[in-house]
């Protein structure tokens, strides 16, 4: 667990351990759990992550701060979205492209063996073959896809 450390309403140090609270204090006993009330009375509040928000992650990003505020008398480190630039957007839409074409690639790998020489391929086979190979044509590629069923 990590606490904040706050003197007169403001953050003092963070992250704070009660390892740190104890050395600090070498001369004073305290017990080995301490509920959190009573740790809020020497000023250290247990830091929490805010709820995690949602957000387009082709378009945007998001990120956790590193130091903690006070939201609704708790400290949490809260998540912030960021817009990213076009030049991001750009990049995530190329490996989002890379990715897909990878794993058609791997199912029609996987399905090679459909058309060896000793073996004739059914019309489904072949079908679904074709369609693995049309993926990227379907509208709305990369972002919606109706992978086809295999045989």
């Amino acid at each position: 667990m990590s606490y904040a450390k706050i003197i007169n309403n403001s953050l003092d140090q963070y992250p704070y351990t009660l390892a740190d609270f104890r050395a600090e204090n070498p001369n004073v006993s305290y017990p080995k759990n301490m509920s959190q009330a009573v740790l809020k009375g020497y000023g250290l509040f247990l830091v929490t992550e805010g709820d995690k928000p949602s957000y387009d992650e082709r378009t945007q990003s998001v990120s956790l701060s590193s130091v903690p505020q006070e939201v609704n008398s708790e400290w949490k480190l809260v998540w912030s979205v960021v817009q990213k630039t076009a030049d991001e957007i750009q990049d995530y839409d190329t490996s989002l492209e890379a990715n897909i074409r990878n794993e058609r690639n791997a199912k029609l790998s996987a399905t090679d063996w459909w058309g060896i020489s000793d073996r004739t391929m059914t019309a489904a086979e072949a079908t679904y073959r074709q369609d693995l190979r049309d993926i990227t044509s379907q509208e709305g590629f990369p972002y919606t896809l109706d992978w086809p069923t295999e045989p």
